[in-house]
């Protein structure tokens, strides 16, 4: 993040969690930042962890429109022009759906819809009139998968990325963006309400710890019947960028940027990242990507054959759902076959990564390793 100093930003719920890292990362970069929160105290813990940066707390309610329009007014008078608002601010009370009542359902929606829907409305005007701006939203892997006990919060959210891409559209003209970041479980003062405490809180956070490990993970796309798409509409670096080569077709949008990083930061992946990467785009290709950890736009990463198609960001999910029915009307014992085929020809990399993994999990370990991770959170070349 490059290029932010002295922009107006409003960051909801910022007082702690989530919430609080963005606002501390955007007083980093040299925002002024206002917090939009119910809880002052953490707020002022907030401000006060920003040190010297411009970061000031507002007791706002996102549910009541017209305190919402209220602070914004003060924002614009105190910091300035609004150039971004971070939609963070969420709540739940996790219940079995058929045990909640409608006041419960009806505070969820206030908080986690209405919320989004009322600051939108506020400011987005704002960026439209001065040509320019911000908008990001922070919905929940739970919008794509649903979680138990969490189906209104997980509706809310799944509202909020629908809402997001429809705004998106009508605001794109105005050189005002919107995007939606969906977190996956975060150890947050929410996240610990969810879970609760004993024994099987242990349990549910021992099993996030834990996850879906990579290389399932990996051969999980390698491994199933259908031809698997990868949609890039961002940054496909290190890990991400293994996926793309991993997946069967990509598909990116004219924004996506491509590369390495594990050098950077004292990794590297072997295997599918580096000798499927290799056959893919040629060796002495992958080798700078590599060696040299530079980025590539959507249309270099189509070039050396990273990548299938490039479209407008606008078009993205229209172009991957297109794709999507189209192989859905393939015979899919001839797809798997294809499929199986192209991978007998490289399935002999599984090994090298496998080899990979246990040795990188190792390397980890080390000193060198975790100095390399150090230097690069501290923005500093390595000590060697």
């Amino acid at each position: 993040m490059r290029g932010l100093k002295d922009k107006v930003a409003i960051v909801t719920g910022g007082g702690q969690g989530i919430g609080r890292g963005i606002a501390l990362r955007l007083a980093e970069e040299g925002c002024k930042v206002a917090i939009f929160d119910m809880n002052l105290d953490a707020a002022a813990e907030t401000e006060a962890l920003a040190g010297g940066a411009t970061v000031k707390s507002y007791k706002v309610d996102v549910t009541g429109y017209d305190g919402v329009k209220a602070a914004v007014e003060a924002v614009e008078a105190n910091l300035g022009p609004i150039w971004a608002l971070v939609n963070n601010a969420g709540w739940d009370l996790p219940k079995n759906f058929l045990q909640t009542d409608r006041p419960l359902w009806d505070k969820i929606i206030a908080i986690n819809l209405y919320g989004p829907l009322n600051t939108h409305h506020v400011v987005a005007p704002l960026m439209v009139a001065r040509s320019g701006g911000r908008l990001i939203n922070i919905a929940s892997d739970t919008a794509r998968v649903g979680t138990s006990t969490e189906a209104v919060y997980s509706a809310c959210k799944g509202g909020v990325i629908a809402f997001t891409k429809s705004v998106a559209r009508e605001l794109t003209r105005h050189n005002v963006l919107l995007n939606i970041v969906c977190p996956g479980p975060t150890n947050t003062p929410m996240m610990a309400g969810v879970l609760g405490e004993g024994e099987a809180a242990i349990k549910w956070k021992d099993a996030m710890v834990r996850g879906l490990p990579i290389d399932e993970f990996q051969s999980i796309i390698r491994d199933t019947s259908k031809p698997v798409i990868a949609r890039v509409n961002g940054f496909a670096i290190g890990g991400g960028n293994v996926f793309a080569t991993l997946c069967d077709l990509t598909i990116a949008a004219d924004t996506a940027k491509f590369g390495k990083v594990g050098p950077k930061v004292g990794s590297v992946d072997g295997g599918w990242g580096t000798a499927l990467l290799a056959r893919i785009v040629g060796d002495k290709k992958a080798r700078e990507m590599w060696f040299l950890n530079e980025h590539y736009t959507a249309q270099q990463a189509m070039e050396m054959g990273l990548v299938n198609k490039v479209v407008p960001a606008a078009e993205l999910d229209d172009t991957v759902n297109g794709w999507t029915q189209t192989l859905g009307e393939r015979s899919p014992t001839a797809l798997a076959l294809a499929k199986r085929s192209f991978n007998a020809d490289s399935d002999n990399i599984r090994g090298i990564s496998m080899l990979s993994l246990n040795a990188v999990k190792l390397y980890y370990d080390s000193e060198k390793s975790k100095e390399g991770m150090r230097a690069f959170h501290e923005k500093r070349v390595p000590a060697v």
